[in-house]
């Protein structure tokens, strides 16, 4: 199963979070989408423990009503494993390799890094173009290398309910390829400076830094949505279901924002800043020119403008549905962009340029 190929007229990206199953479908190319259909459907506690899929049933349930309901007839499909079961590495190799000779170094190099049996992994790899080091000699490779049951369970779930599972990405790569692939405003500057990005899970962000459309830094934090839920139960003496109910409503209690919102920026931002630190301490970098922000959290109204006032840095939305065509309800769509950003780059793996 490739981590780097296919590509197609239509595509479907399945992400399979901690909380739910997202999907979006694109049609168009990658200059031009257009977003077909897309949904959201909750996955029971439990389901997917540590970016690991621990009860496939529950997820397949969920995948097939979603698959129903938005009425989705692309069976060509990208689905991501987590970051935190992925090895990534960039090696340098002699630039007259043939593509055979490159796969065989892969598998030696894997050898080297790679914690498991080879035989137990696996291992795709994509040719990133002359190494800075040594352009006229060399090509820097970038190696991707999972343990197969982990790919083996994702691959399960998408065949299961009628689809073909073409690619098993990694989730930092479609926030990349969101990235790279989006004419962002006010990131003019995206070609030369670093920018970091935040995905807000529930339980962990992922950081991803680039510098220029390439990655130069990712790690995991463990911090997500699930505070904000557990300061509106402390607040208002409620379960989990119903603070979520209160996170939903339109009609909120009126002092919410003073007791549970502002408190959870400051604990955010202070949890962004620390990333950023623990980055600049093992990079050349002293700052980033801006961060950008996704994930369920990153939806809330002026999380953005809030946190750029709070870490004293410019920050924005990393998803913009302005630049895609949109099927049907544009503005449902947006209410939803920030969950639906990796099931997006994803869906953008499978479009032609």
């Amino acid at each position: 199963m490739s981590f780097f190929t296919s590509k197609s007229g239509s595509y479907l990206g399945v992400d399979i979070g901690s909380s739910a199953v997202k999907c979006v479908e694109l049609v168009g190319s990658r200059t031009s989408p257009k977003v077909k259909s897309w949904g959201i459907e909750p996955l029971e506690v439990g389901t997917i423990e540590e970016g690991a899929i621990v009860q496939q049933d529950n997820v397949i349930t969920s995948l097939d009503a979603l698959l129903n309901r938005c009425r989705i007839k692309t069976k060509n499909v990208a689905v991501a494993i987590s970051s935190s079961h992925a090895i990534t590495k960039v090696v340098p190799m002699p630039s007259d390799l043939t593509e055979a000779d490159v796969e065989d170094q892969v598998e030696m190099e894997a050898s080297h890094f790679v914690p498991y049996a080879i035989d137990d992994v696996n291992l795709d790899f994509q040719l990133m173009g002359p190494s800075l080091n040594n352009p006229d000699n060399e090509q820097d490779v970038l190696i991707a290398a999972c343990r197969t049951d982990i790919v083996d369970d994702y691959v399960s779930v998408i065949q299961e309910v009628g689809l073909h599972p073409n690619v098993v990405d990694i989730d930092t790569f479609a926030i990349q390829r969101l990235y790279a692939n989006q004419r962002v405003p006010n990131l003019s500057d995206k070609n030369t400076k670093a920018v970091a990005a935040f995905d807000i899970g529930v339980n962990t962000t992922k950081v991803v830094v680039f510098e220029g459309e390439d990655i130069i830094f990712s790690r995991q934090q463990k911090f997500g949505g699930s505070q904000l839920v557990n300061l509106v139960r402390q607040e208002y003496g409620l379960g989990v279901p119903e603070a979520l109910a209160v996170l939903e409503s339109e009609s909120p209690p009126s002092d919410i924002v003073e007791n549970v919102f502002q408190p959870y920026m400051s604990m955010a931002s202070n949890e962004f800043n620390r990333a950023l630190q623990f980055f600049y301490s093992s990079s050349k970098h002293e700052a980033v020119s801006q961060v950008l922000f996704t994930g369920g959290v990153a939806g809330m109204p002026g999380f953005s403008a809030a946190m750029s006032q709070m870490m004293n840095i410019q920050a924005q939305d990393l998803i913009d549905f302005s630049q895609f065509s949109v099927q049907g309800n544009r503005g449902a769509l947006v209410s939803k962009m920030g969950r639906l950003s990796v099931a997006t780059g994803l869906a953008l793996r499978g479009l032609s340029n």
